[in-house]
């Protein structure tokens, strides 16, 4: 095993139970009856995921290759299900559920698209310079992933997966003018997603003056700040925030 990894995921596992006590105390008290609502939930599932993490540690990282295409077609299925069945929260459609649990297609995407580049590039090394063979199906089959959670609608996550899709194309040894290209291509559709859908556009004008709007669009950036400016440089203590006394909606 990664020693160094596995000690900072833990270590940040026990700092987010922390942070998710600290900041949903009273709000779970205050609707709920309990401070300890949330907590409880995510000591839960993080007692799952450490299972879960016990388990693929031992599953040698050979048959993730074997996988790949499996995992990817399952994405699509759930990318293409979740516009269909997925209940729209705030305007968009991101989870599917299932009763006792709730699926975002989107996460499973992250991993699938991630291992299936990988096998596709291990195989194909000795074409990655070839735009047609080499460089392009892996590029079309990432365009269609990030159009699935484009239509959500979810601009973050694309952005995330772009990244990291051409990332893995230069790990892998493709042409920098390629990936320049691609880079210069993808500005287009990113400057309609940024300036011509409104409530994006209305973020951007809200993050370069939320003053302007502070108590409707800028209200949670401009809460963001006063928190930055009553903590200072070290904050003002475990358990001593005030923003999170009921003065953000989420």
């Amino acid at each position: 095993m990664d020693r160094p990894l596995l000690i900072a995921t833990l270590l940040l596992l026990g700092l987010g139970l922390v942070m998710v006590f600290s900041a949903s105390a009273n709000m779970s008290e205050e609707r709920f009856g309990s401070a300890y609502l949330f907590v409880r939930k995510q000591i839960l599932w993080d007692a799952l995921g450490l299972a879960a993490l016990l388990f693929c540690m031992r599953i040698d990282y050979h048959w993730w290759q074997k996988a790949s295409l499996a995992l990817l077609i399952m994405a699509f299925v759930l990318l293409g299900a979740v516009l269909v069945i997925g209940p729209v929260v705030k305007g968009a459609r991101r989870w599917i559920p299932l009763g006792f649990m709730n699926i975002q297609p989107s996460e499973v995407a992250k991993l699938a698209i991630i291992v299936w580049m990988s096998d596709f590039l291990d195989r194909h090394r000795s074409q990655i310079q070839d735009f047609r063979r080499g460089y392009l199906p892996p590029l079309l089959v990432l365009g269609l992933i990030c159009g699935f959670i484009l239509k959500e609608p979810d601009l973050g996550t694309p952005m995330l997966l772009g990244v990291t899709g051409l990332f893995l194309l230069f790990l892998a040894g493709a042409r920098s003018k390629h990936i320049i290209g691609t880079m210069a291509v993808s500005l287009m559709p990113l400057y309609y997603e940024l300036f011509r859908v409104g409530y994006r556009y209305r973020r951007l004008v809200s993050f370069m003056d939320p003053w302007a709007d502070a108590s409707g669009a800028g209200y949670q950036l401009t809460q963001s700040l006063l928190a930055f400016g009553s903590g200072g440089l070290w904050g003002k203590g475990l358990g001593a925030s005030q923003l999170k006394l009921l003065y953000l909606p989420d």
